[in-house]
């Protein structure tokens, strides 16, 4: 006999190493890890929605005030320049990469700001009990926008690019950095306060009427085998590993369409990625023109050249976030791939697979921290004496680190197997 959706709902699944939980009332202000790996899987905390709409609010005031005002302004032999997001996503255009600037503009600035504006939504509506089918649809899109918000990795990279710059020209912070750098501090703990698992939680008891008790010690006891169960991607609701499985019983988003091939996805995106990664690195990322005279640095020359002047520090970060991990990424994908395959299966635990996995969505937007670099050179060193332009390796970069994360959402880890 196959559980009920209301015996799914008393279970959790640990994002990090698929570890199966019962769900437990605990007390306020307590958290529930997960046995294997320590990860927190939710807390309670009363005041949710009111912190929530706080902070997003306070969130969306700092976002408004870092793209008002210059970030950083630069002043070379009594020429200035200052650089805004709005005006690095408009250089970036202006000289044809437009790749390069549609991304750079949707991943810090169009689906943060999306973002804040559903979190104050969602607060409001369910504080109020109102809106139902709309809160739903919210979470579904939240759900999807939060892997593709890379506004701190993008606050590292202005760092990055200012560090490549000092020695040439004198450097100014504006009002608006530190808005974004507290903005970035606010939304890191917003998402650590506020997870999208608990807000599917408290939606089903806000609008279901249910709640747990503080006097219970926990749900009944329930016999299912972990294997026939799978994770839903978006609400991170318990559902049935059925092969004819396609929408979760709870947000009603598609799990898995063909489950004997549902990897072919994830094989074709890693594939387009590793074809991108060649042009990546043999043409020019970044392009500087000094007296009408310009020269290219590839990924591995620009390296070589800050390690050369020595800007160790900083070499080593473009090193790791442009070198290290996508290559890692690609090995890891590989490994997961194959493993999983029906053709060839390893004894490998299925804890150790998904913290591979996790591992994956992880660190793979970190490998956009050169293509920032490169985008905020862009819009900030374009002097009559000196100018920085994207260079041809820079769109097939990003589209390389879209499509291996588009490779890793897409791995079907119900493959993985268990020893």
């Amino acid at each position: 006999m196959s559980p009920s959706d209301a015996t799914l709902d008393r279970l959790i699944i640990c994002p990090k190493c698929s570890t199966l939980h019962q769900k437990q009332c605990i007390p306020k202000g307590k958290r529930a890890l997960c046995a294997q790996c320590g990860k927190e899987l939710y807390h309670y905390d009363e005041r949710t929605l009111d912190h929530g709409l706080a902070l997003s609010i306070t969130g969306l005031i700092l976002f408004v005030v870092a793209n008002l005002f210059p970030l950083v302004r630069v002043d070379v032999l009594g020429h200035e320049q200052h650089v805004t997001i709005i005006s690095m996503v408009k250089s970036l255009f202006e000289h044809g990469f437009y790749v390069v600037g549609i991304v750079v503009a949707f991943m810090v600035f169009i689906f943060p700001l999306m973002i804040l504006v559903i979190y104050i939504i969602l607060s409001w509506l369910m504080k109020r009990r109102k809106g139902k089918a709309l809160t739903k649809e919210l979470l579904i899109l939240l759900s999807h926008l939060l892997p593709w918000s890379m506004v701190e990795i993008y606050l590292v990279s202005i760092l990055v690019a200012l560090v490549k710059l000092i020695g040439y020209m004198q450097i100014h912070f504006g009002v608006s950095f530190w808005a974004l750098a507290l903005f970035v501090l606010l939304d890191i703990y917003l998402s650590k306060s506020v997870h999208i698992g608990e807000l599917w939680e408290l939606r089903f008891r806000i609008y279901e009427g249910k709640s747990c008790k503080r006097a219970e010690t926990g749900y009944t006891q329930v016999e299912i085998d972990p294997s026939d169960i799978v994770r839903c991607p978006v609400c991170e609701a318990v559902n049935l590993n059925r092969s004819d499985q396609v929408t979760c019983h709870r947000c009603d988003s598609m799990i898995y369409k063909q489950p004997g091939s549902s990897n072919s996805r994830a094989w074709a995106f890693l594939v387009t990625a590793l074809i991108l990664y060649i042009p990546a690195n043999l043409y020019p990322i970044l392009i500087s023109e000094r007296f009408h005279t310009q020269e290219g640095n590839t990924i591995i020359g620009g390296i070589i050249l800050l390690w050369e002047e020595g800007s160790y520090p900083i070499a080593l970060i473009i090193l790791v976030a442009s070198v290290l991990v996508p290559i890692l990424k690609f090995i890891v994908l590989l490994y997961l791939l194959i493993s999983s395959s029906k053709m060839k299966r390893y004894k490998q635990s299925k804890v150790n697979q998904h913290k591979l996995h996790y591992l994956t969505e992880i660190i793979g937007p970190w490998s956009m921290v050169d293509v920032f670099v490169v985008a905020i050179l862009t819009g900030l060193v374009q002097l009559n004496t000196i100018k920085v332009l994207a260079g041809p390796g820079a769109t097939a970069f990003v589209l390389m680190v879209l499509f291996t994360m588009f490779s890793a959402l897409s791995v079907d880890t119900r493959l993985f197997k268990e020893e």
